[in-house]
């Protein structure tokens, strides 16, 4: 098995590692037709124009966009961790995970800084499970795995 023994490294592979289940949860939800786009669609639009957004190739930039975020989130995690202690570390993963739904879809996006701006209640409410669910299972992965970088 692969020893990352540098915080930051971790904190990103960490982050993107809880990234594949929150895009497994909103992929479920787009394929079954619950949710009209993913994160991918939503962070593609600010490179590509909304009528080319449902191309396979238009979805790579905000793959990369989506996974480099959670890298980054990852990273803000382990050094929340790091800085107060394990304790509560669920809690302090959902609030970074809030935190940047907050910063995403009640900032960013109200910025029209892309193509795709969704306003129905099941998209909003699904994006902020599964910010729920990446922050705290980011969290989790660091603490479970990673518990020996926080304590240097």
């Amino acid at each position: 098995m692969i020893e990352l023994k540098d915080k930051l490294t971790f904190g990103a592979v960490a982050g993107m590692i809880a990234n594949i289940f929150k895009n497994a949860f909103i992929f479920g939800l787009y394929f079954f037709d619950v949710i009209k786009y993913t994160t991918w669609h939503m962070a593609s639009s600010s490179y590509i124009s909304k009528d080319r957004i449902n191309t396979l190739g238009s979805l790579i930039p905000g793959a990369v966009t989506d996974y480099f975020m959670a890298s980054i989130m990852g990273i803000i995690i382990m050094y929340l961790l790091y800085f107060t202690g394990k304790e509560n570390y669920i809690f302090k993963g959902v609030m970074v995970g809030l935190f940047y739904w907050v910063a995403i879809y009640g900032i960013v996006m109200s910025l029209e800084i892309t193509y795709i701006n969704p306003d129905d209640l099941i998209t909003n409410l699904s994006q902020i499970v599964a910010h729920l669910i990446i922050g705290s299972l980011t969290a989790f992965i660091i603490v479970k795995y990673g518990s020996g970088l926080l304590e240097e």
